[in-house]
This record gives structure tokens, sequence and C-alpha cells, in this order.
């Protein structure tokens, strides 16, 4: 079971949230989530493509967790950056950051990590 760690920072909007994937080659080939995580007052999570979607490389997405939930017309501007750890070698980590407006017409964001 992936370790979960949901840090929050001064600003109430602000966090960081931290999944380890334990032995993610037993993912291969089929995409895993993390918990669910609150950050501004709504629910977000992490989706892993160990062996990428519809590419080569790993893939990571943003998800707004409870889209269905939420009223038409809703958006939520949101800067992020997401990480691949290489506990091994740390010069084969990866960390990247965009910003993007979510909405519920535009549920994921897709971040894809070259690794």
């Amino acid at each position: 079971m992936p370790a979960v760690d949901n840090e929050s920072l001064p600003d109430a909007s602000t966090s960081r949230f931290t999944w380890k994937i334990e032995s993610i080659s037993k993912h291969s080939g089929r995409k895993t989530h993390s918990d669910v995580f609150v950050v501004g007052g709504y629910s977000w999570r992490v989706l892993v493509f160990p062996t990428g979607n519809n590419v080569n490389h790993l893939s990571m997405y943003l998800d707004v967790a409870d889209a269905k939930s939420l009223p038409t017309g809703w958006s939520r501007s949101a800067q992020f950056s997401l990480a691949v750890i290489n506990q091994l070698d740390s010069k084969h980590s990866v960390r990247k950051g965009t910003s993007c407006c979510f909405s519920t017409d535009l549920i994921v964001y897709l971040h894809i990590l070259k690794y």
C-alpha cells in the first residue's frame, strides 16, 4: 500500500502531498491513483501510468477527485508541480511544475515526466 503524507503549509490553499509507491514495476501496464487529498477545500488525487498513457514513458496526472459532484461551471486555477524521486540515484529524479485552470469540462491535466 502506498504511503501518503499530506502536509499543510502556512497558506490554506498551499499544501505538499507525498505519495510513495512501493514496487512501481508491479503496477506495470495499468494506472494507479493516490488516496484523495484536500487543498483549498477541494479534493484532488494523483494518477500514474507507470508505463505511460499512449506514450513510452511514465505519465502523471493531477485529477479533481470529486468532479462529478461539483456544480456546472465550477473552475479552479491551480499551480502545482509533480515529481518522481529516484531513491537509488537522485540525479535521475524529475520535477516539473505548471499552472492550469481545472473545470468540470477539464477534470484532468496531463503532466508527463520522461524518465
